[in-house]
């Protein structure tokens, strides 16, 4: 299955990667290696580097849910802090042991599991690790799944740990064999934790999507019933051991000169750093600013989590990114004017962090941190003009709600358009794929390229602008196609899907916003309305809720109930309660809502609050973002004057 490519990047490494575990000669530091062992019950690799003082850093590339927080070697006697996540489960372990030739060999305690006896070996075997993003197709939670090959290419060891969640095989575990026949794909694998669930999945590689699909199977366990269900996965990038080894070695000098207040700190930036409009010589004055306004700095890494370091043909471009390192800085230190230790820098280079420490490369033969390239802040415009909004179904459907076909969360924002707008592209960049929009027949979904770890997304855009295809090359708002009617042949509604993915994920386009696409957003945004927004009433809202979903507003003015509870049942339907609770929080009254209309304007939308006691409140209410004014009666109000308002925090 793997390409040309891949013999081509195996063979390179292969001559190029020296033993990573050779007998250490004098003065060498005897844990710069890679060892082999067994962590939490499965077969394992520790990629260790010592720092000058003797503290530790490393990674466990095959354990994507684990990793190490630190430890000092002091002799012969080794101390490795490890720590770990899996869903609402997160551990930490502490190993001591001894250094004895080419073994490390102790006891780790870990917080949930004991006491375990640890050894690991030194191992010399030039390996490649593959990293895999594995989904299931109906929940689509996602899982890194790491394979390491030997030198020929059979598959050694690996593991998977959650990506979006818990999901179908649990939150994190081993892979005991990742078998590769023909295009045939054949995966064994076993949860850990409370529930250590196997499972096993079968597959076969399509070239055309580069993607592998096909079954998956859970046995029937004591803690969790068996399933079937169907699944995908695509390869996300590459890094020969050798390459981690050196990425490592990166942080631990970088750290290192920090805290010695080198000049030198800079050379782990190559001469043609670039991020976002920050060049090397920026990163010059950064250090010299913080050299002068701190003593006795100390610059711990931990959670090296991820190092893909290359791409084969068989990269799926949906997560195609260059080469990068996930991990955390901290550099404490004490102010020269006193005080106490307090953070003078910190950084956790990833997707969802700075990303001005995360792309790496090589220059000179070194490893250095390389930037992304780019002149200036990723900042993006609303795919849709002013004039061009309309409300016939809700204006904005903001990004997280639950419904509307999206249970598990909307993962983008619905723009409405009015009749012939046209969608615009929110950035400069390429087209990397126009594809048939699965539901509405005619219509098209697009993605646009602009930075290696961000995209945007276009769906059910009608008939295409001139020269939009896929590899063309757009320009900030220019037009790629007319909004889509996704109305039922009676009523229209001109709605075009905009979704951002940074990565693997796809998040919230608001923080990404320049100032004058916020103001266009925040217009249009007064006068939409859904009926979900009882609940989740902000553009932004968490994706990960559980049901029932509870929102509080409190009085802010007004004569009416100091505190109004409404309670969304269920994720697939519209089903709401009330709770009316007095200054003191207690139940005053409850029932059901109903006839909610979600009109706009002064007048609002029509809502009915049905008690259980039999009474009926037949109101009006507007809800912007964090405040609702709502206004009841017997009879219905005509418009909102003399609403009770009400407010609600804006914390998930």
């Amino acid at each position: 299955m793997v390409g040309m490519a891949l013999d081509l990047l195996l063979t390179v490494a292969l001559a190029v990667t020296r033993s990573l575990a050779p007998p250490p000669a004098a003065g060498a530091r005897p844990l710069d290696a890679v060892w082999r062992g067994e962590l939490r019950g499965h077969p394992s690799v520790l990629v260790l580097r010592e720092r000058g003082d003797g503290r530790l850093l490393g990674d466990l590339p095959s354990d994507p849910a684990s990793w190490v927080s630190g430890g000092r070697r002091d002799g012969r006697r080794i101390r490795i802090d490890l720590a770990g996540g899996e869903g609402t489960h997160a551990w930490t372990g502490t190993f001591s042991g001894n250094l004895g030739g080419s073994s490390i060999a102790g006891t780790v305690i870990y917080s949930d599991l004991g006491a375990q006896a640890m050894r690991f070996r030194r191992s010399s075997i030039p390996s490649l690790i593959e990293h895999w993003l594995v989904f299931d197709a109906v929940e689509e939670r996602g899982y890194r799944a790491p394979r390491i090959l030997n030198a020929s290419r059979a598959f050694v060891l690996g593991g998977f740990g959650q990506a979006e969640g818990c999901g179908f095989l649990g939150c994190a575990g081993a892979i005991g064999s990742w078998n590769i026949a023909g295009l045939d794909h054949a995966i064994a694998v076993a949860a850990e934790g409370d529930c250590p669930t196997p499972a096993s999945l079968t597959g076969v590689w399509d070239a055309s999507t580069l993607l592998v699909q096909g079954s998956w199977s859970r046995s029937t366990m004591a803690c969790r019933p068996g399933a079937t269900g169907a699944f995908m996965g695509g390869k996300e990038g590459l890094a020969s051991l050798g390459d981690l080894g050196d990425a490592i070695s990166l942080l631990r000098d970088f750290a290192d000169a920090v805290e010695a207040e080198s000049p030198l700190a800079a050379d782990a930036f190559a001469a043609t750093y670039l991020n976002d409009g920050t060049a090397r010589a920026d990163w010059q004055t950064v250090l010299g600013d913080l050299y002068a306004a701190f003593d006795d700095l100390d610059a711990a890494v931990t959670e090296v989590r991820q190092v893909v370091t290359a791409n084969d043909d068989d990269v799926n471009p949906r997560v195609k990114l260059s080469p990068r390192l996930e991990w955390s800085l901290t550099v404490t230190g004490i102010p020269h004017g006193g005080g106490g230790r307090t953070t003078a820098l910190a950084r956790k280079a990833a997707l969802v962090g700075n990303q001005d420490l995360f792309w790496i490369g090589r220059e000179g033969g070194a490893m250095k941190f390389v930037g992304n390239g780019a002149s200036e802040p990723f900042l993006l415009e609303l795919p849709i003009a002013a004039g061009d909004q309309a409300y016939a179904a809700f204006g904005i459907w903001p990004y997280g709600v639950h419904g509307g076909g999206h249970p598990e969360g909307h993962p983008g924002v619905d723009l409405e358009y009015r009749a012939g707008a046209q969608v615009l592209a929110s950035a400069a960049g390429t087209i990397d794929r126009i594809e048939a929009n699965g539901e509405f027949p005619g219509q098209s979904d697009l993605r646009v390229q602009h930075r290696p770890s961000y995209a945007t997304r276009y769906g059910h855009v009608g008939a295409l602008a001139a020269g939009i295809s896929a590899g063309a090359s757009v320009t900030t708002g220019q037009p790629l196609g007319a909004a889509g009617d996704t109305g039922n042949g009676v009523s229209h509604h001109y709605i075009t899907h905009w979704a951002v993915d940074r990565g693997i994920d796809q998040v919230c386009p608001l923080e990404l916003l320049s100032p004058a696409a916020a103001g266009l957003f925040n217009t249009i945004w007064a006068n939409a309305a859904y009926t979900e927004e009882l609940t989740e009433p902000f553009p932004c809202n968490p994706v990960a809720v559980s049901f029932p979903l509870t929102r509080t507003w409190t009085r802010t003015s007004g004569s009416l109930a100091p505190r109004l509870d409404f309670i969304r049942l269920d994720a697939h339907t519209q089903d709401y309660r009330y709770v009316l609770r007095n200054a003191a929080g207690t139940q005053v009254d409850a029932g059901t809502v109903s006839s909610l209309q979600t009109n706009r304007g002064p007048t609002g939308g029509l809502i009915d609050l049905h008690s259980d006691g039999g009474a009926v409140r037949l109101g009006r209410y507007r809800i912007i973002g964090a405040q609702m004014l709502i206004t009841w009666a017997t009879t219905r109000p005509g418009d909102l004057a003399g609403a009770t308002v009400y407010a609600t925090v804006t914390a998930p």
